[in-house]
C-alpha cells in the first residue's frame, strides 16, 4: 500500500503546485457551489474533509437513475445493486469492500441508508426510490463518530425538498416501452404567512421483461410432450392451442407512493418540520435463469427417485429438462405439485413513517435541532431455491419492521467562530418479525418443512461530540468521538423443526473516533488527511440447526480508516477534480465459515466448529464421532477474517466552455486478506485468494451534456456511460478460474436523454433510453463451478442467475407551476 499512497500524494501534490499559479475568478460560466450538510451544518463540498458524491435531484433524473440499487453506477467503489429471488425485494448494498447482503434480521447493514438524517434500520426496506429529493450525499468511508452505528463503509442520504411557501409546483408523465406509466407531481404552497405545505405523490408501472413458462404446455409446443410425462399442467386448454404458455411474468410491478411535509415558522428562531410518507408496492419477483441441472446426489436424488419419478415419469436430478435454454425464461412458479400448497407469486410492500423536526435558534451562535421519527414496514415475498415447477426449497417470507428515533443535536460556534462544534445524543428502538413457511421435501426424513416465528430487538443509545477548528485561516484540525451502547434479543422458533424456548440476549459497547487536518492551499485546492473508525453491530446465528448453536454470537465488526483527499477547483473554477486514496484496516470482518458441529443435537453446548470434514463425518473422541450415526449437524458458523482495503477515486466536473457540462467518475479497489492460507494443515475457508475480488477492481462512469438555445427554448441532449468492473464469485480461498466461470462479468452501460425546454421554463419534453445499446449483463451469476477445476468437482448444482433488463425507451413531459 506504501507505493500507491506515495503515488497518490506526489499526484495531489502536482495538482496542488499547478493550481497555486491563479487564483480562480469568477465567471458566469463557472461551476456552481455544491452546498452539504454532511456534518451537520451547511457548508461548500470543497470545503467539507470527506469523501462525498452529492448529486442533486435533477441530476439523478437526468442521468436516469430513480432507486438506491441505481446510485451504484455513480458512486465510486461503491457495490449497490439487486440481488435474485431468493433475497426477495433485499438489495445488496456495499461501499468500500463492506458489503451486507442478508435479509434476517441477525445481520446489520455496513452501509447506513438515512432519510432526511432518520436512519433506515435494516437491509430490506432501504432499495427506496429517489422521489422529490433535493439531493443525494453518498459519504464514503467509515461515519461512526457523526452517524453512528452500521456505516463503516459509508452512509448514503437522501435529503427531501423542504416546504417553501412559493406557490410552485409540477407534473410530469412518463410512458415507454414495457407500457411503462409514471406520473407524479408535487406542489408547495403557503398556508399563511409562516406556515407552508408541500404535497408529492408518485404512481409507477412496468411490465416485466422475464416470462414464466408452464412446463407441460412448452414441452408439447416444442414436440417433446415425452419429457413432461404425466407433470401437471397450469394452462387453460385454449391457451394451449395458439402455443400461448406464458403464465406470468417476472421483473415487472407497480408502486405508488405519497408524501406530506409541513414546515412552520413558529418565529424567527424556532422552526418545526412535520413530515408523513406511505409506499405501497406490488412487484413481479426478480428475473432468475436457472442454468445447470441439479445432480444426482444426496437426497435430492433420493427423492427424485421414491416421489417424483413414481407420480409423474419424469426425473429432475442428472436431467436438463427444466433449463428453458434462455436466460429471461423460466418455468419456476411458487406451486408445490406434490404437497399441494400454492404461494403468492409477487412480492407486496407497504411502508410508512413520520417525522417531526425541530430547529431551535439561540442567538446567531448556537441551534438546537430535534429528530424525532417512526417507521414501519411489512414486505412478504417468496423465494425459490430451486428454480422449477417441483418444489426443493420454497421460502415464503412475512417481513415486518417497526423502529422509533429520536435524536438531539446542539451545534454552536466559539472563540469569535474558530470552532465550529457539534454535540448530541441520539435513541433508536425497533421491533422486528420474521414469519412465514419454508419447504424442503427432499431433506424431509431429517428435516421437516417448518414456519417461521422469529422476533429481534434492539435498542441502541449514544452521544457524541464533534468538532472544527480553525489553527489558522488556511489549516483546520478536525476531531469526533461517539459513544454506543446496543442491548439486543433474539427469540428463534422454527417449530416444529426447532423451538428455542430461552431467547438470545446479546449486545455490546464501542467508542469510535475521528481525527482529520485540512490545508488550504489557495482558493482553489485543499488537502485533507483523516483516520477515522466504524462498527457493525453483533450478530447471531441465524439458520441454526441445534438449540446448542442458537447461542453462537456473531461479533462486531471494526474498522479503522486512514485516508488522504485533495478538493481542487481549477482553471478559473471550469474544472473541479476531487481525489481520494483510503486504507482500511478492517478487522474484525466477519464472513461465513460452514462447519459441523460434533456434540449431539440436544447438548445446550454445541462444542468446536469442525471444518473441512468430509461429509460432515465427525472425528474420533467426539460424541457424534464415537456413535453410530457419526454425520454431524451442518453449522453456518461464523468467523473473523480480517484484512485490509484499499482505493483511489476521483470525482471530476468540468464547464470548458459555457453551456456544456462533463462528469466523471474514477475508482479502484483491492482487498489484501490477513488470515492464514491454511488452518490445521487443511484450507482455511476465510482466507481470501489475491485473484478473488471482493467487488469490483475497477468501476466509473462519464456523463456529458450540452445546451443548445433556439428562439423559443432550448435542446439539451445527455449521455451518461457506466462502468462496472467483474466480480468473484467462485470459493474465496482457492485461485479464481480465468474467463467468466467464477467470476460476475463486468459490463458497461449508456444512458441518453434529449429534453427540450420551453424558455420561460414552463414545460419540457424528454426522449430518453436506458441501457441504451441494449447490453446483456448479469446482476448476480452464481459460479459454474463450485471452485477451481483442479480440485476436479463437478458442476456446480442448480447454477442460477439473474439477468438485467434490456433497453428501454420512455417520452417524458412536464409542466412545471411558477
Amino acid at each position: 500500500m506504501k507505493s500507491t499512497t506515495v503515488s497518490v500524494a506526489v499526484a495531489l501534490a502536482l495538482a496542488s503546485a499547478q493550481a497555486l499559479t491563479a487564483e480562480p475568478a469568477k465567471s458566469d460560466d463557472t461551476l456552481e457551489e455544491v452546498i452539504v450538510t454532511a456534518q451537520f451544518r451547511e457548508q461548500n463540498l470543497q470545503d467539507t474533509p470527506i469523501a462525498i458524491t452529492a448529486v442533486s435531484g435533477d441530476l439523478l433524473e437526468e442521468k436516469g437513475l430513480t432507486n438506491v440499487t441505481d446510485l451504484g453506477l455513480v458512486i465510486p467503489n461503491a457495490n449497490i445493486r439487486q440481488q435474485g429471488s431468493f433475497s426477495g425485494p433485499t438489495p445488496q448494498i456495499g461501499m468500500r469492500g463492506v458489503q451486507t447482503t442478508d435479509f434476517i434480521y441477525t445481520s446489520d447493514p455496513g452501509v447506513g441508508v438515512y432519510i432526511d438524517d432518520v436512519y433506515q434500520g435494516s437491509l430490506t426496506g432501504s432499495a427506496m426510490d429517489l422521489l422529490d429529493l433535493e439531493r443525494v450525499e453518498v459519504l464514503r468511508g467509515p461515519q461512526g463518530t457523526l452517524f453512528g452505528k452500521n456505516s463503516l463503509g459509508g452512509a448514503i442520504r437522501l435529503l427531501s425538498k423542504t416546504p417553501k411557501g412559493d406557490n410552485t409546483g409540477m407534473i410530469e408523465a412518463t410512458y415507454g416501452t414495457s407500457n411503462r406509466l409514471d406520473v407524479k407531481g408535487s406542489y408547495d404552497f403557503a398556508l399563511s404567512d409562516n406556515l407552508f405545505m408541500r404535497i408529492t405523490g408518485v404512481s409507477k408501472k412496468i411490465d416485466g421483461y422475464g416470462d414464466v413458462l408452464d412446463f407441460t404446455c412448452q414441452m408439447k409446443v416444442n414436440g417433446t410432450p415425452q419429457l413432461a410425462g404425466t407433470f401437471p399442467t397450469l394452462m387453460p386448454s385454449d391457451r394451449q392451442m395458439h402455443n400461448d404458455c406464458k403464465i406470468a411474468e417476472r421483473g415487472g410491478g407497480r408502486s405508488d407512493a405519497g408524501r406530506v411535509m409541513l414546515r412552520w415558522l413558529a418565529s424567527d428562531s424556532t422552526e418545526i418540520m412535520l413530515s408523513g410518507d406511505y409506499t405501497s408496492s406490488d412487484t413481479d419477483p426478480s428475473v432468475d435463469s436457472k442454468l445447470t441441472q441439479h445432480q444426482a446426489t444426496g437426497l435430492n436424488a433420493a427423492y427424485d427417485l421414491s416421489t417424483i419419478q413414481p407420480r409423474y415419469g419424469i426425473r429432475f436430478t442428472g436431467n436438463d429438462r427444466f433449463l428453458t435454454g434462455d436466460p429471461f425464461k423460466t418455468y419456476a412458479y411458487p406451486v408445490d405439485p406434490v404437497g399441494g400448497k400454492t404461494y403468492p407469486p409477487n412480492w407486496t410492500t407497504e411502508n410508512w413513517g413520520g417525522m417531526a423536526k425541530l430547529i431551535q435558534k439561540f442567538g446567531d451562535k448556537m441551534q438546537l435541532d430535534v429528530i424525532a421519527a417512526y417507521r414501519k414496514y411489512e414486505i412478504d415475498w417468496m423465494g425459490d431455491g430451486d428454480q422449477m415447477p417441483i418444489d426443493l426449497n420454497h421460502t415464503y417470507v412475512l417481513q415486518t419492521h417497526d423502529q422509533t428515533s429520536v435524536e438531539a443535536r446542539l451545534s454552536g460556534a466559539a472563540f469569535s467562530d474558530k470552532l465550529a462544534w457539534t454535540a448530541g445524543a441520539y435513541y433508536y428502538d425497533d421491533k422486528s418479525h420474521l414469519g412465514g413457511y419454508v419447504t424442503l421435501p427432499a431433506f424431509a426424513i431429517i428435516l421437516p418443512n417448518f414456519n417461521q416465528n422469529d422476533t429481534f430487538t434492539t435498542e441502541s443509545k449514544s452521544a457524541f461530540l464533534h468538532g472544527e477548528y480553525k489553527l489558522t485561516e488556511k489549516f483546520t484540525v478536525t476531531g469526533g468521538l461517539r459513544y454506543t451502547d446496543e442491548s439486543k434479543v433474539y427469540q428463534f422458533d422454527h417449530s416444529p423443526y426447532l423451538l428455542v424456548p430461552t431467547p438470545l440476549d446479546y449486545g455490546s459497547s464501542h467508542t469510535d473516533w475521528k481525527i482529520s487536518l485540512n490545508y488550504r492551499f489557495t482558493d482553489a485546492v485543499m488537502m485533507y488527511a483523516q483516520a477515522a473508525t466504524g462498527f457493525r453491530s453483533d450478530g447471531a446465528q441465524p439458520r441454526p440447526f441445534t438449540v446448542g448453536q442458537q447461542k453462537e454470537i456473531v461479533p462486531a465488526e471494526e474498522l479503522v480508516s486512514y485516508e488522504i483527499g485533495a478538493k481542487t477547483d481549477l482553471f478559473d473554477r471550469k474544472l473541479r477534480l476531487n481525489l481520494a486514496a483510503f486504507f482500511d484496516d478492517y478487522d474484525p470482518r466477519v464472513v461465513l465459515s460452514p462447519g459441523t458441529q460434533c456434540n449431539l443435537v440436544a447438548d445446550p453446548d454445541p462444542g468446536p466448529v469442525y471444518r473441512g470434514l468430509n461429509g460432515g463425518i465427525c472425528p474420533a473422541g467426539t460424541p457424534v464421532g464415537d456413535s453410530a450415526f457419526k454425520t454431524g449437524s451442518p453449522w453456518f458458523a461464523y468467523a473473523s477474517a480480517p484484512g485490509s482495503n484499499r482505493g483511489v477515486e476521483l470525482e471530476a466536473t468540468a464547464s470548458p466552455i459555457p453551456a456544456l457540462n462533463i462528469s466523471a467518475t474514477v475508482a479502484w479497489f483491492d482487498f489484501k486478506s490477513d488470515a492464514p492460507a491454511t488452518l490445521n494443515g487443511q484450507p482455511n475457508n476465510v482466507y481470501v485468494d489475491p485473484s478473488y475480488r471482493v467487488q469490483a477492481e475497477f468501476s466509473g462512469s462519464l456523463g456529458v451534456e450540452y445546451r443548445i438555445s433556439t428562439g423559443s427554448g432550448s435542446f439539451t441532449p445527455r449521455v451518461d456511460w457506466f462502468l462496472q468492473g467483474s466480480r468473484s464469485n467462485g470459493i474465496a480461498y482457492l485461485p479464481q478460474l480465468p474467463g467468466s466461470d467464477n467470476q460476475v462479468p463486468g459490463y458497461g452501460l449508456v444512458n441518453a436523454r434529449i429534453t427540450y425546454t420551453a424558455n420561460e421554463g414552463d414545460w419540457a419534453l424528454a426522449l430518453s433510453a436506458e441501457n441504451l445499446l441494449d447490453k446483456f449483463y448479469w446482476y448476480q451469476l452464481a459460479p459454474y463451478r463450485s471452485n477451481n477445476n483442479a480440485i476436479g468437482n463437478p458442476i456446480t448444482d442448480n447454477r442460477t442467475g439473474t439477468p438485467a433488463r434490456g433497453r428501454e425507451v420512455a417520452l417524458t413531459f412536464r409542466k412545471n407551476f411558477n
